[in-house]
């Protein structure tokens, strides 16, 4: 019990969430998780500066909690408040790097914390207690949800897809037949054609999307 505590605390303190500006807290969460201000760029480099270490983490330390492995120990809620941490600011950082991807220009980086953010978000509602500490928020949840779909390049889709396309380019050859077939054939040659320029667009490396799908199946 003890050591998952000290676990759940070392991984906690790698979020700076007593800097968070509390009046930016309180304004993400009356704005019901809309449109708010970035988080702080210092306070955001201190989550981001090892990558998705902090995510990962911070993950596996609350997850004992919530899958209920942890008899008769004390309340992961009691921890955070004895050492001060407000769990609304937690949700609020956690809802801008979610925030942050809900642009179709988001990066790689930027996709990868949300997903991971989401995750959290979603393990955090997962413990036992999270509704009377009024963590579940349903603007914030379904955001998380989103982010899933978000998060995967537009315009990209499933391997089998892909394949197919390339087959029906080869098939109908240059530009001026691929019009012809795009007019005469199914709707799905011009539905796979403009996934190929979207995904032209993106410039998304195998390496990219690969990170991405595995984040996908936290």
């Amino acid at each position: 019990e003890a050591m998952a505590a000290e676990r759940l605390w070392r991984a906690v303190e790698r979020w700076p969430i007593r800097d968070v500006s509390s009046a930016w807290v309180d304004t993400v969460w009356e704005l019901d998780f809309t449109e708010t201000e970035p988080l702080d760029s210092r306070q955001e480099s201190v989550i981001t500066e090892d990558g998705l270490d902090s995510f990962s983490q911070l993950y596996e330390a609350l997850y004992p909690f919530a899958a209920d492995e942890q008899e008769a120990t004390e309340s992961v809620w009691a921890l955070f408040a004895e050492n001060n941490v407000s769990l609304n600011a937690l949700v609020a950082v956690l809802y801008h790097f979610v925030q942050e991807a809900q642009n179709k220009k988001a990066d790689v980086p930027q996709r990868l914390y949300a997903l991971h953010a989401a995750g959290l978000y979603f393990l955090l509602v997962e413990i036992p207690g999270s509704i009377a500490n009024r963590l579940f928020h349903l603007v914030m949840f379904e955001k998380c949800l989103q982010t899933f779909q978000k998060c995967w390049p537009q315009g990209l889709g499933l391997p089998r897809k892909r394949k197919k396309s390339q087959t029906a380019n080869h098939q109908c050859g240059k530009n001026k037949r691929g019009r012809v077939a795009k007019k005469t054939n199914t709707q799905m040659d011009d539905i796979l054609e403009e996934e190929e320029e979207q995904e032209e667009e993106l410039f998304f490396s195998a390496s990219d999307l690969l990170q991405i799908r595995e984040a996908l199946f936290l």
